[in-house]
């Protein structure tokens, strides 16, 4: 199998629009995952939450990541996985807005829920993605690359959160910037033409 895609040097992936349609959506996953795992008992206590609930309520949305990261990629395996990759970002944009619409203990327990399901669901697609878009050869690189588009929109979170937080006295405007972003992401993801560009789906297509 191979793609009109596949690479022989990781630099090429970068000419293509797939591969910053990936690194986009795993900047968000940085911003939107790091931001929460910094500053989320910093937000309960904002919201009269005890650190033990807090936490508590973390390690369930920990555990319903287990399933859904799972079922992220069994369904990918059935459907087309940008479809899967988009409904994830935006089932996370849903859990940064319960942070913001609703209050207390409910906002808690429902990111919890909502978070759950889309914490770590990205990674199995963005891997599986760029694989059969730009093929093994140079896989551990773009992979890398990808990964560090990942880490540089966390720590440009954990900063962005904190001063927010010692401006404003609130997260509010970090998570409204979760959300935004979290939109762009869904939308990068929707909009990669994988039918055209996977090779799980070129070769059936030419022939």
């Amino acid at each position: 199998e191979s793609g009109p895609l596949w690479v022989d040097k990781w630099t090429t992936a970068y000419n293509s629009k797939p591969m910053w349609q990936l690194s986009i959506g795993y900047f968000v996953c940085g911003i939107t995952t790091a931001s929460i795992s910094v500053h989320f008992i910093k937000w309960a206590i904002s919201e009269n939450i005890s650190t033990s609930e807090a936490a508590l309520s973390f390690g369930v949305l920990s555990a319903v990541n287990g399933i859904s990261v799972f079922c992220s990629g069994y369904f990918s395996d059935k459907f087309q996985r940008r479809i899967i990759l988009g409904l994830v970002y935006a089932t996370r944009g849903i859990a940064f807005l319960a942070l913001l619409l609703l209050s207390g203990k409910v906002a808690l327990w429902a990111f919890a829920i909502v978070g759950g399901m889309s914490w770590l669901a990205t990674v199995p697609l963005t891997t599986a993605l760029t694989s059969e878009i730009y093929g093994q050869k140079k896989l551990g690189s773009l992979v890398g690359l990808i990964n560090m588009s990942h880490q540089l929109g966390g720590a440009a979170a954990v900063i962005l959160f904190g001063m927010v937080y010692d401006i404003f006295g609130n997260y509010d405007l970090g998570l409204w910037v979760g959300v935004i972003s979290l939109v762009i992401a869904s939308i990068a993801s929707f909009t990669i033409r994988e039918q055209t560009f996977s090779s799980r789906f070129y070769k059936r297509f030419a022939n």
